[in-house]
């Protein structure tokens, strides 16, 4: 009689222990099954990663834009640019060219612009207004644009109209790329196609990250 109760105890372990594997064996078939779907249903990664200067770059191909994240009175921003710095590494900037507006900072900020140009001017002048300006409360400088050509109807400024409490940063059709300054006013001289370009340059100055 003993021996016929631990037989059956036997078989109703080998059974309980059957039915656990194949608990087990259906659960790890059901999470491949659901692993699987998830890689080849779900969105892939569409951001690089990067650094620079010691600050962290991430760039979403949807958006075509770079991000950073920058910590402003203990408060971060993430910040959008069309380019990376180091796309920007071979457009010549003059030395210390933010302290065109960090020495003095002024009361307000002019952006001039040529007239007979194509849209990126106007990205361009947006990327730099950013900054100076408001949206960012970055050195929520009042900001304002113009143009540096005569336009009826249109306001009209230039370098001329640079002073101790106005800074200009002005836009110039050239050959090739490059940032300078002549007094209170900051030239942004832009080869064809680069205006941008050499606005998220100045932007990148200003802000010291590159």
């Amino acid at each position: 009689m003993a021996g016929k109760l631990e037989k059956q105890e036997k078989e109703m372990e080998n059974k309980t222990s059957k039915q656990l594997i194949q608990f087990i064996v259906f659960v790890l078939v059901i999470a491949a099954i659901a692993y699987a779907v998830y890689k080849f249903t779900a969105p892939a990664d569409t951001h690089q990663y990067d650094k620079y200067n010691g600050y962290d770059f991430m760039y979403d191909e949807e958006q075509k834009l770079w991000f950073s994240t920058l910590q402003i009175e203990e408060q971060p921003f993430i910040i959008p640019f069309y380019f990376h710095p180091k796309d920007l590494e071979y457009i010549p900037v003059q030395k210390d060219i933010e302290d065109t507006l960090y020495q003095k900072k002024p009361k307000n900020v002019i952006i001039t612009l040529p007239f007979n140009d194509t849209s990126s001017i106007v990205i361009a002048a947006i990327e730099l207004s950013k900054i100076t300006g408001e949206r960012f409360k970055i050195l929520e400088i009042p900001t304002s644009s113009a143009f540096n050509e005569y336009l009826q109807g249109f306001p009209l400024a230039t370098c001329d109209n640079s002073s101790d409490d106005t800074l200009v940063i002005n836009f110039e059709k050239s050959e090739t790329s490059r940032i300078r300054s002549e007094g209170r006013c900051i030239i942004l001289e832009y080869a064809q196609n680069e205006s941008i370009k050499v606005a998220d340059n100045l932007a990148y100055h200003i802000l010291k990250i590159m």
